[in-house]
């Protein structure tokens, strides 16, 4: 722009970054504005010897990581928790303990999800901090986020649940729950 004031010439250059910061969050696009309840999607087989079975999961849960700036951040901090885990192992708990803390009433699992810039798979411990750069060279994907009326961009990020193998004989039957949160930071800086 150029403003003539007399014998001067004013020339203004001017830069808008607009972040939407209210609605930075993991996009869970299966369960839209509503709180997710996941599956570990177990399945049995017959044991080599002894009762029971041997059972696994794996279960996939379609994720965008939004950051605000349409995905255009520095840096993506991810933290995977499990608030009830004194290590840095995943569990869901017997819903009724008789022994509290015994291995016969808690599960473990893992959850692996892609570097959101290189897609290289990542196993996350319950607490631990992992950072990613190179977010703008990242795949993207339009979608439309609960409380927003137009779309933006966010970073793939499918978080796959598994379960590792154990013999259902060695846990108490019954029903087992957990809560497993993601903590997001995206790291964005001004010019």
């Amino acid at each position: 722009m150029r403003i003539a004031a007399g014998e001067a010439t004013w020339i203004v250059n001017t830069t808008i970054q607009l972040r939407d910061k209210p609605n930075i969050q993991v996009y869970l696009p299966e369960f839209a504005d509503a709180a997710p309840v996941v599956d570990l999607a177990l399945r049995g087989r017959p044991p080599a010897s002894g009762p029971g079975s041997m059972l696994y999961g794996n279960r996939v849960i379609d994720a965008c990581l939004y950051d605000g700036f349409n995905a255009q951040s520095e840096q993506y901090d991810i933290r995977v928790v499990d608030p009830a885990s004194a290590d840095s192992t995943l569990y869901v708990r017997h819903t009724d303990p008789q022994q509290p803390g015994s291995s016969s009433e808690r599960i473990a699992y893992e959850v692996w999800a892609p570097d959101p810039s290189s897609g290289t798979p990542q196993r996350f411990l319950s607490g631990q901090s992992y950072s990613f750069g190179g977010i703008g060279a990242a795949e993207w994907r339009l979608v439309r986020i609960p409380f927003s009326s137009l779309p933006v961009v966010c970073t793939p990020w499918p978080i796959t649940l598994v379960t590792p193998e154990f013999s259902s004989a060695d846990k108490r039957a019954g029903r087992y729950v957990g809560q497993l949160q993601i903590l997001f930071s995206p790291l964005i800086t001004a010019p």
